[in-house]
């Protein structure tokens, strides 16, 4: 079985670090990607092309929301 692929988007080097490491004690997950704002997420959108993206709602640079709002579309296309 292939594992889910998750990409966490967050500000938080501590809390991004031990979510990662958590996340990975599952056989069935893996962390794909990990960025400090939206803006570094999208400039490397979709080199991992993850199953789950975890936003930060409030970032530096470009935040959950707008980040959202890029991605949306994409999204959308993709069905």
């Amino acid at each position: 079985m292939d594992k889910i692929k998750i990409t966490i988007v967050d500000d938080h080097l501590l809390f991004s670090q031990s979510l990662s490491y958590l996340i990975g004690t599952f056989d069935e997950f893996s962390v794909v990607g990990n960025f400090n704002n939206g803006k570094e997420f999208i400039n490397s959108f979709p080199t991992e092309d993850p199953h789950i993206i975890l936003l930060d709602v409030n970032m530096p640079i470009m935040d959950g929301i707008e980040t959202m709002k890029w991605i949306k579309p994409i999204i959308r296309s993709l069905k």
